[in-house]
């Protein structure tokens, strides 16, 4: 082989291992819906959706006060996260996010934790606010060098995206206009109230069906909606109420919710069936990549998907 040919054969491998370690471990697919938690103060649940260039900011005062899956019991916000991190197989940012995805009903992909006085002055509690974040994140100086601002945030911060999704987002967010950015602040929507801990601590509780009201349509994914697929989901996982959770986080994201049902055989993992054309469908990816979904072979019953919960859930 010509040594010019050599050379430029050992770029495009390189260039190739590059762009391999670079993509690699992302949670989004950069073509539909993402939604984050930021761990701040207050915390931030943050939605993105790219086919209509929208975002939703969500402001969760830090003393709120609510249930931790996995049969913790309930804790403030603020105190999930190091609980999570006493646990190393889990750690702090998986409960955090899977606390927040099954109080609000929408799939948390990913978290983002700085160490700390990272994120002292990310705090949105109206759009103001976030002009104010977006103005000092896309300053001049990061503006021109956006592989800097995810090379700071990979090593500043405890987060599962990757730099490839990091950079996305920067992106995205760069470019997303004021009037497609909605601010939920819970403190303002009458859906908190005050109550007091034995420890004489003031905390905040959520009504659940006040959150579902003025929240609702926020975690809509269009491309899901779009698509317009009845599901069902069975619970086999041997914990009562996973069925109605999931199927809360499905009719949330935009599709039918035929039913949900328990089942008598236990799976191990969850398993995903339909016909060929519904299996390949978005949907189905963006249910597969939330719960870890294998696909099974069978009817899907009485909707186009059946997405049956398995034993891994509380895993």
């Amino acid at each position: 082989m010509p040594k010019k040919i050599t050379f430029w054969f050992i770029i495009f491998v390189f260039a190739v291992f590059i762009l391999f370690r670079f993509t690699s471990g992302s949670v989004w697919d950069g073509s539909g819906k993402i939604s984050l938690v930021i761990i701040s103060n207050p915390l931030l649940l943050v939605t993105f959706d790219k086919p209509e260039e929208t975002a939703s900011v969500i402001s969760i005062p830090s003393n709120t006060f609510i249930n931790v899956p996995y049969g913790y019991g309930s804790y403030k916000i603020s105190s999930i996260y190091p609980l999570g991190e006493l646990e190393p197989k889990r750690g702090g940012g998986r409960l955090l996010a899977s606390t927040i995805e099954s109080v609000f009903g929408v799939p948390v992909d990913g978290f983002i934790g700085g160490k700390k006085g990272v994120f002292e002055n990310i705090i949105i509690n109206n759009k103001e606010d976030y002009l104010s974040v977006k103005m000092s994140l896309f300053s001049l100086k990061n503006l021109f060098n956006p592989f800097a601002v995810a090379g700071f945030v990979k090593s500043n911060i405890n987060t599962n995206l990757s730099s490839y999704d990091i950079l996305r987002l920067w992106l995205e967010f760069r470019n997303i206009r004021f009037d497609k950015v909605s601010v939920y602040n819970l403190s303002h929507l009458d859906i908190l109230s005050d109550e007091k801990l034995p420890d004489l601590s003031q905390v905040k509780i959520i009504d659940p069906d006040k959150l579902d009201k003025v929240l609702e349509g926020v975690f809509e994914d269009s491309k899901v909606r779009e698509e317009n697929l009845s599901i069902v989901v069975t619970n086999t996982s041997g914990v009562l109420g996973i069925a109605a959770s999931c199927g809360r986080i499905i009719a949330n994201m935009g599709a039918k919710l035929v039913a949900t049902q328990t089942g008598d055989t236990a799976n191990e993992r969850c398993i995903i069936k339909g016909d060929a054309h519904s299996l390949k469908s978005y949907t189905a990816t963006r249910l597969r990549r939330i719960w870890g979904c294998k696909e099974g072979k069978g009817s899907a019953g009485q909707g186009d998907l059946t997405v049956t919960i398995g034993r891994d859930f509380n895993k």
